[in-house]
């Protein structure tokens, strides 16, 4: 009896074959690659947001801020304010008489780290300078502590007061009759040095005069 030999022509050949160990791990390496990649990109893209939106938010703080204070001055009378900055004469700040009664103080803190613009209410007609901050607590218009911002060194007030009879200011700005006072008001952000942010410096300045030309005649 003849041997039968088995027919292969339509044998489907074995395909269970696997990977081998070094076709895993390229294969592994690989994928670590893009997925530290796509990682990167996302935490790179949601500082950056957050950076962009932080420094929106003091952009918007200080411009309302400067739009309040821009209020007091016009319907208010700019007075002397105490000692500030040596600077030139710029100031760290600023007094308005209210039309309606009492004196408004705004003050602004330069202070690496703690930085922020204050205002304080309700002082007194009969003051001469404001409150001193270290014994009043100035409400926070401003806050930059923790933003990795501050006011740069040019952020403050330059004013000429509403006072007709001192004539030996030299920015008192007179008129046949009478005269008014002006504040330059710079509320310019510094980033602070050794954190990335998305901006250099953030630049907040306007001039804002008193519409009281004052309350007395001038001879």
């Amino acid at each position: 009896m003849k041997k039968r030999i088995p027919n292969t022509k339509y044998q489907i050949p074995n395909t269970k074959s696997g990977f081998t160990l070094i076709e895993l791990l390229v294969a592994i390496f690989i994928f670590s690659l893009i997925a530290v990649a796509i990682v990167s990109v996302f935490v790179s893209t949601a500082t950056s947001y957050g950076k962009a939106k932080a420094i929106k938010t003091v952009k918007e703080n200080a411009e309302f801020a400067m739009a309040s204070i821009a209020k007091d001055v016009r319907m208010g009378r700019i007075v002397n304010p105490s000692a500030g900055y040596s600077d030139g004469s710029l100031d760290k700040y600023l007094m308005v008489s209210r039309n309606k009664g009492g004196k408004i103080c705004y003050y602004l803190d330069r202070t690496a780290g703690s930085s922020y613009l204050g205002v304080i209410t309700g002082v007194t007609d009969g003051a001469t300078a404001c409150p001193d901050p270290t014994s009043s607590t100035y409400n926070k218009m401003v806050n930059l502590s923790g933003t990795g911002m501050e006011f740069s060194s040019n952020a403050g007030f330059y004013s000429c007061p509403t006072d007709i009879s001192t004539t030996e200011s030299s920015c008192l700005a007179t008129l046949p009759e009478k005269g008014r006072g002006w504040v330059e008001i710079n509320l310019n952000i510094d980033m602070v040095p050794g954190k990335e942010m998305e901006a250099d410096q953030v630049n907040i300045q306007t001039i804002v005069s008193s519409r009281d030309y004052g309350w007395q005649e001038v001879n």
